[in-house]
Formats: C-alpha cells, structure tokens, sequence
C-alpha cells in the first residue's frame, strides 16, 4: 500500500507534466464565433481592430475580417482582408488573441494581453518547438502575410515596446510571399530567449506586411497549432552568450570551442534577424546597426547561447 500511494504523486507529475506539453490555443480552428456588437462575429478568444481598447477609434474602424466557409477542415476559417480607408489609409487585415491599442497615429499601434478581461488574454504555459497553420493567400503586388506568436511573462506587447523586453520568453514568426490558391501549411519555429516558462501567449494574424501592407490582400487562416516533442528540447535549450558590443563589433567573452564555423545572429524587438555573420575569431563586425535592443544567438550543436545585447 505504502509503495502504491508513494506512485501516485509520481503518476500525476507525468500527467501534469503531459498535458503541459500538449496546450493549443483556444479556438484555433475558428469553428467558434459570438456576436460583440460590431457588425460581424468574432472567434470565441479572438479580437479585432472594432473591440481596441480606443472607442472612438472603435467606431470608425472598418470589418476587415469575416467567418469563411472555406476551411481546411471543419466548417470555417477566418478571413482577412486589407481595407482602404476613406482617407486612403490600409487598414490591414488582423486578429489577436490579446487585444488591440489603436490610434489615429498606426506607427503608436500595438497588441497585447489585457488583463482586465479574459477576453484579451490567453494563458500559455507550455514551451513548444514550433507553431504551424493552414493558409490560402492572395495578395496584391508584394504584399506579404505575416503571423505572430510571443511567449511572455507579466505585460508585453507586439510590437514588443523596450519596457517588456524582460518578459519575451519565446517569438515565432511567419512571413509567406506570393499567391496560395490551395490550403497550404506553413510553420515557423519558436526562437527562446529566456529559461523562465511563459504565462502568456499573444497571437497575431494578419494579411500584410503591417504598415506597409497593400490594400486588396485577402488571407484564409486555418487549423493554427502548437508543436512538441522531444527532438526540440535541445535545440531550444538556452545557454547564456558572454557577448559585449564596443564600436562597431561584438566581442565573445570566454567563448566555446565549439564557436568557430558557427554564425552569430541579431535579432531586433520585431523578431526580424538584421545580421547574420560567420565566426571566425573572438570578435565579429556588426557595422551600421540602428540603436536599440537586439537579442544575440548562436546555434551550435551543444545548444542556442543567447543574451540581451544593447547598441548605443
């Protein structure tokens, strides 16, 4: 009896353990929708520009989504639409599983988890490998999708404001060109930048390439999941990277043997890689960077070294 009581604890830590590992986004096929009073549904945990957090924004902003019955499976998916505005302005298509802050300036505009309501937040603990979904993409000239996803602790953001850079423990991102007629399943994966576990997840879906998207552009989003397994626990083990930056070059501080062929990678607060340089000594030319904050990878065999580095 004693043995057969002492299992149990260990029986539910391997529950406990599986079902952490297999956490999905909510409504992430879309099959779900409910009325919020702005002339279309939304997906149950989805919101749009019409429910931001600026009422007066709220009221002019158009419906560049829609339930479509063209899905991957099931009976809908979501479809995006970048609208042109009456002052000519391209509201570009978008959906959030946080919530939108507008203004009548785009480039002050963001996404991020509210804590005032359910509604605007998506509790994630999980720290999957990667992230992948269904589309169907028709864009206008180059017009590019892009899809978002940003594992954090406490308050963050997308764009991720210099404040919350702390609480980024994860960021994945899709960026699709050209048309796609038939359902095509994309996938990206989840970049790791911190050991702590995620409280969160922010999601963002969108049909252009952000300020710069094209007004005509129609994406189809389906079947978004999250992807474990063991083969990712390596290759998304952080170690800390002994880097520093003086004039123009990184400098690698007690740096692994295991370094050299190896290539180091800057990644800016979009989660864009801006530079991406063969190592070949202790230092590397990082030349004609903008200020900022910028994340420093480097992918070896024994693991992803990354630390926080500042460019002044």
């Amino acid at each position: 009896m004693k043995k057969l009581l002492l299992s149990i604890p260990i029986y539910l830590i391997f529950i406990f353990g599986l079902q952490a590992q297999n956490i999905q986004i909510v409504n992430a096929s879309f099959e779900e929708w409910e009325d919020v009073s702005v002339g279309e549904d939304e997906p149950v945990k989805w919101s749009t520009i019409k429910t931001s957090d600026n009422p007066t924004i709220n009221a002019v902003a158009p419906v560049n989504w829609a339930k479509c019955d063209t899905a991957h499976t099931g009976n809908y998916s979501i479809r995006l639409s970048n609208l042109i505005t009456l002052i000519g302005a391209v509201a570009t298509g978008g959906i959030t599983t946080g919530r939108f802050h507008t203004t009548f300036n785009p480039v002050e505009g963001y996404v991020y988890s509210d804590f005032s309501d359910d509604q605007w937040n998506m509790p994630f603990t999980g720290k999957p490998d990667s992230i992948a979904m269904w589309i169907k993409y028709y864009p206008v000239d180059n017009d590019t999708l892009q899809a978002k996803f940003l594992l954090h602790r406490d308050s963050c953001t997308i764009g991720i404001l210099p404040e919350y850079q702390d609480n980024v423990v994860g960021w994945a991102k899709v960026v699709l060109t050209g048309e796609h007629d038939e359902w095509t399943r994309v996938a990206a994966s989840f970049e790791y930048y911190s050991n702590e576990s995620p409280e969160y997840l922010i999601a963002m879906l969108t049909a252009g390439a952000g300020l710069d998207a094209i007004g005509g552009s129609v994406a189809l989003y389906d079947d978004v999941e999250i992807i474990y397994g063991d083969a990712s626990v390596a290759g998304n083990s952080v170690l800390p990277l002994n880097v520093f930056y003086s004039q123009g070059t990184l400098f690698f501080r007690d740096m692994p043997k295991e370094f050299k062929g190896s290539q180091v990678k800057l990644i800016d607060l979009m989660g864009k890689t801006v530079l991406t340089k063969d190592i070949e000594g202790d230092r590397v030319s990082v030349q004609g960077l903008i200020n900022g904050i910028y994340i420093a990878a480097v992918t070896t065999d024994e693991g992803r070294y990354t630390t926080k580095l500042y460019i002044k």
